[in-house]
């Protein structure tokens, strides 16, 4: 082989190794200009989830740009980053991103701590503000500087290492000076709540109206306070524990809030002038909960029948303490009156409405002539018998069949009518007419996931619970497939995916209570408890049906089922019919 020619197979061999290694993907390097980390993600755009995050300067290999990503290879896996922060030159040689100059490096120098409002600064695991809080250091504090840079420094205290941001460091020893907090204890002490309209106080998980409410703190309570974090204090009670704004505490015990227009008695007593004597009422007859503290989750402490007098000792805006025979606890303000209220007879009922009988096994079910199981049988009824409910007394419902009046347990009766376990079933032979309302349906299963295209095999739309409305946009009968839209989304679905009504939709609804979720905003929020502010379990479309675990309409919350999901709705968010 001539000269020329072995030339010419290296140049070849040389071009093959090039395509190989462009073809596997091109050495690039994340960068970022604030030296943080970044995200790659599982797909191009910021709706996909963070698969990892890799620090400034890690070398990846990497696509060419499309639509402003970079498709990369960072340990074998795939994933997405922004293009913006994909680079072909290699950053300068750093030991870390913040990471202290090696040539401002003084190691034992002497340092304390200092900062201009007086108040403890962060130490943390690693140069930069993503690093983990691993303490706090008191003004004052001397520390050890291992390694010192413009921005950040390593440090020793109290015999571990950490990091804190150089300008917090001084060689001279600062002078102790306290931040002064108006109205709140200057160390871990005794406190009380005070509100200027005597209303309860929020106390939050976190320093910072961001975070969840996890209870209330009555006017005049007295606390713990276990520390201070700028305009928030930690406090402990006799309840829990939380964070609440330093403005709402005081050293000194506050009088008892006075309302706007108290009540005079007749012969106050000195020990008794500021109390206000008060009446349990609702508008049902129902009894009304006293709760150990001021929220609807509260433990609650007894029940008091209406016309049951009590001491109410202080008023907020939604919650009062009342005390009597049984203690004392909180009831909702609606709930008390100043005017003792006129007896009602039992049975309790502001109105009649239509239900239905049912019992578990689908047996006939006996109506008595009193709310007792010892009460004799005037009729005995087939569950599906349509019944007017007059009344309620205790766990019986009073009702009217014909002209015949009787009582018979709550739990035998349904205000949506019973079907039969044949028609519960999801076995759909029917053909759904186009603009007509739908709902999604499962035999078993408590969701249904749509698809972007008729005829698939896998669902590859979005899932919705079982129960879900929809509207027919079209229909391929001969193919027994339907377009249809829900909540504005068009998509797909088998005609055995849809049912006519949401009671033959949902899976073990026979004689289960089905309501429909209604909401002037565009969705229904189910949360974790029945109050504001507790955890949110998820946003369901309105008109989805569901099923009715429980409901109190004193607290106006119900427990229902919509899919697997088990929540708390506010009772203003359930329709009777869809």
């Amino acid at each position: 082989m001539n000269k020329m020619m072995r030339i010419l197979l290296v140049l070849c061999l040389l071009m093959l190794v090039t395509v190989s290694a462009l073809a596997e993907g091109t050495i690039r390097y994340i960068v970022s200009e604030d030296g943080k980390t970044v995200n790659i993600r599982s797909g191009p755009g910021t709706k996909y989830h963070v698969v990892t995050r890799v620090k400034s300067g890690t070398q990846v290999e990497a696509e060419e740009a499309n639509d402003g990503w970079c498709e990369v290879t960072y340990q074998g896996k795939k994933g997405y980053v922004k293009a913006d922060f994909v680079t072909s030159k290699a950053p300068a040689a750093t030991a870390k991103p913040d990471e202290p100059s090696g040539n401002s490096t003084v190691v034992g120098t002497l340092a304390y701590v200092t900062s201009p409002n007086g108040k403890s600064v962060n130490l943390r695991s690693g140069p930069g503000k993503t690093y983990d809080e691993v303490g706090e250091a008191q003004v004052g504090k001397d520390v050890t500087v291992l390694k010192k840079g413009s921005t950040w420094s390593r440090i020793r205290v109290d015999g571990r290492e950490c990091y804190i941001m150089t300008r917090f460091l001084s060689t001279t020893k600062p002078s102790i000076t306290p931040a002064p907090t108006e109205n709140a204890p200057q160390k871990a002490e005794t406190a009380y709540v005070f509100s200027s309209n005597g209303a309860p106080v929020r106390v939050r998980k976190g320093a910072g109206t961001s975070y969840s409410v996890v209870g209330e703190v009555a006017y005049g309570t007295k606390v713990q306070v276990d520390g201070v974090k700028g305009k928030w204090s930690h406090i402990s009670y006799e309840t829990g524990s939380g964070y609440i704004m330093t403005s709402f505490l005081t050293n000194e015990k506050p009088a008892p809030y006075a309302t706007a227009t108290p009540k005079p008695t007749a012969t106050p007593s000195p020990t008794a002038s500021l109390s206000e004597r008060a009446y349990v009422v609702s508008a049902n007859g129902k009894s009304v909960n006293v709760r150990e503290s001021a929220k609807n989750g509260a433990k609650v402490v007894t029940s008091l029948d209406v016309g049951t007098q009590v001491t109410v000792t202080q008023r907020g805006t939604r919650w009062s303490h009342v005390t009597g025979s049984f203690g004392s606890g909180y009831m909702l303000n609606q709930y008390l009156s100043s005017e003792k209220p006129e007896a009602t007879p039992a049975p309790t009922g502001t109105s009649s409405y239509t239900a239905y009988v049912y019992s578990t096994n689908g047996k006939a079910v006996r109506m008595r002539q009193k709310a007792s199981n010892a009460g004799k049988t005037l009729r005995i009824l087939e569950v599906g018998t349509e019944v007017t409910v007059i009344g309620e007394v205790g766990n019986w419902y009073k009702l009217q069949v014909d002209s015949v009046e009787g009582y018979m347990l709550k739990s035998f009766i349904t205000e949506t009518k019973p079907v039969t376990p044949d028609e519960s079933q999801v076995k759909i032979e029917w053909v759904p007419a186009v603009g007509s309302k739908v709902y999604l349906a499962a035999s078993s299963s408590r969701v249904v996931r749509t698809f972007t295209s008729q005829g698939g095999r896998t669902g590859d739309g979005k899932a919705y619970p079982v129960g879900t409305p929809a509207t027919v946009k079209s229909v391929d009968e001969a193919e027994k497939w339907a377009k249809v839209s829900i909540n504005g989304t068009e998509c797909y679905l088998r005609f055995s995916s849809l049912a006519k009504t949401a009671a033959a939709a949902i899976p073990g609804s026979a004689n289960r209570l089905i309501n429909y979720l209604k909401s002037s905003s565009g969705t229904v929020e189910l949360r974790r408890a029945k109050f504001e502010g507790s955890g949110t379990l998820g946003y369901f479309i309105p008109g989805t049906g569901v099923i009715v675990l429980s409901r109190n309409a004193d607290e106006g919350w119900a427990y229902i089922q919509v899919g697997s999901t088990k929540g708390y709705v506010d009772l203003a968010n359930l329709n009777r019919n869809p």
